[in-house]
Parts: C-alpha cells; structure tokens; sequence
C-alpha cells in the first residue's frame, strides 16, 4: 500500500468520525426532545426499535441475510450490547434536559476519552496496546481543563 493511500484511508477515517461525533451530538438532542415528550426509558425504546427496523431493511437490502462465517466464535456477552445503548440513550435524555448540550456533550467526549485511553493502555477487547504517554496525557488534560471550563 502506497503512503498515499494510507494517508487517504486515514482522512476518510478522520472524517468518518467527526461525521459520526456530529450525528451523535445530533441524535441526544433529539433523543432528549422524544424523552421529554414520552420518557427516558420509552424514548429509548422506541430509538432502539426504530434503529433495529432500520438495519433489519439494510441488512436484507445489502446482506440478503447470509449466514454470517464465524458466528458461532462469537462471545455471548457482545450479543446484548443494545443494553448498553439502552444505558446510554436514557443518560444522554437526563443529562441534555438537566446540563444543556455543550456539557452533556463534553462528559460524554471526556467518557470517551478516558475509557479509550485506559482500553488503549492496557490493550483491552483486543485492542492493539498504545501506552499513556505525555502527549496523550497532556491531551487528557486539556479535554478535562475544557469541560471545565464550560461548566
């Protein structure tokens, strides 16, 4: 693979992620305006059961539903990671009514960031491992002095 072809599949990596930070950021808005009107736990519902509608057509419309090779390698437990989606959708409704987007947005990223440096540290879920170093700590610093800074 030519550098230049790394570089592309690093931008497109890049962009892929601030596309999805920005849809994520979008989403609790939103997420929080349904639960205002029904619920946290029902929006979560009904976010949940929408997203499971939605990659149901995907998956016969792109996959025909063939039979996935490895499936029966897979560990139990990442079957029921809608839990934790669950958990995440009903926090992000409470916290964007009671702290406003900015903040809720800035403990989500520094969540983020935090467990991402300790899964990246010790190599955890099959993580290649990256150690904390300066940089990256003093990275830390700065998402900690920003969320601050905006309380």
């Amino acid at each position: 693979m030519t550098q230049g072809t790394q570089m592309k599949k690093q931008l497109l990596a890049v962009l892929t992620g601030l596309s999805a930070g920005v849809l994520g950021a979008f989403m609790m808005r939103l997420n929080a305006l349904l639960g205002m009107h029904i619920g946290a736990l029902e929006s979560a519902f009904v976010v949940h059961l929408a997203g499971f509608l939605f990659g149901l057509v995907l998956l016969v419309l792109f996959s025909a539903l063939r039979p996935t090779r490895g499936a029966q390698k897979i560990p139990p437990y990442l079957f029921f990671l809608g839990f934790v989606g669950i958990l995440v959708v009903v926090g992000s409704n409470l916290t964007v009514v009671k702290v406003g987007m900015v903040l809720s947005v800035g403990l989500f990223i520094t969540g983020n960031l935090v467990f991402g440096m300790i899964a990246d540290h010790f190599g955890l879920m099959g993580l290649p491992v990256r150690k904390m170093n300066g940089m990256r700590f003093a990275g830390l610093v700065c998402a900690l002095t920003g969320l601050f800074l905006i309380l």
